[in-house]
């Protein structure tokens, strides 16, 4: 693990509420790890389950990406409603709604865990599904071979479109990267910090691939998100 940019201290006082947003094809126990440390922290935490993610992606070629939109923004109105600002955490494909969010809400502080921004080389992908077929481990593949071709062009689409709110988020922003990410490119992480214009600090965590939060760090990925938000 390895700190790319000093940590600097924020004076604003930090509300204890989140809401924390799942990847493509994933569910919100994505980030259930952070979750949990949260809401041990007496922490008030939605974690919605995006549109078409349900039943065993039964549906996820009936939705578009504006879908999705829309059940953020009623997440983050509710949010905004109850507890008047919140922190919140976006893993991959909820890293871009989390930068929609931070744009357009009372948002106190930004976590990005392997935010979807700079795909992977073929050759990178490739590697991984050779290790995964050397360990007989097809879990991951058949649950992709569920998500029909124009759900994934409805989510190429949505990041098309949202790529550039990074480039608007001004709250302190903790950006957390897979070093052996399958799916979004680590230099995504030097990516954000640099068009990011608010306060922002990068941990890179060289052993996990994509799932970061349930991967061979995922307490060194607890304990940093907990410093940042917490404090402690």
């Amino acid at each position: 693990m390895q700190d790319v940019m000093e940590q600097r201290q924020s004076t604003m006082q930090i509300h204890t509420n989140a809401l924390l947003l799942h990847g493509f094809t994933g569910a919100p126990s994505d980030v259930e790890p952070i979750t949990n440390m949260l809401r041990e922290h007496d922490w008030n935490c939605r974690t919605p389950m995006l549109p078409g993610h349900e039943n065993g992606f039964a549906n996820i070629g009936n939705v578009r990406w504006t879908d999705w939109i829309t059940t953020v923004e009623q997440e983050a109105e509710l949010c905004a409603r109850q507890y008047g600002s919140f922190s919140v955490v976006g893993f991959s494909m909820g890293g871009l709604l989390a930068a929609y969010v931070a744009n357009r809400y009372p948002v106190e502080r930004v976590v990005l865990l392997n935010a979807s921004v700079i795909y992977v080389s073929p050759m990178r992908f490739f590697s991984f599904v050779w290790e995964k077929l050397r360990e007989r481990d097809m879990t991951q593949f058949r649950r992709v071979s569920k998500v029909p071709q124009t759900a994934l062009l409805q989510f190429m689409k949505m990041a098309a479109r949202l790529r550039h709110e990074f480039r608007h988020i001004r709250q302190p922003t903790l950006i957390c990267q897979s070093g052996r990410d399958q799916i979004v490119h680590p230099r995504s992480a030097e990516y954000l910090r640099r068009v990011i214009p608010g306060e922002t600090q990068v941990i890179t965590f060289p052993r996990s691939k994509h799932v970061i939060c349930w991967d061979v760090e995922t307490d060194q990925v607890v304990s940093c998100v907990k410093r940042f938000l917490i404090g402690v």
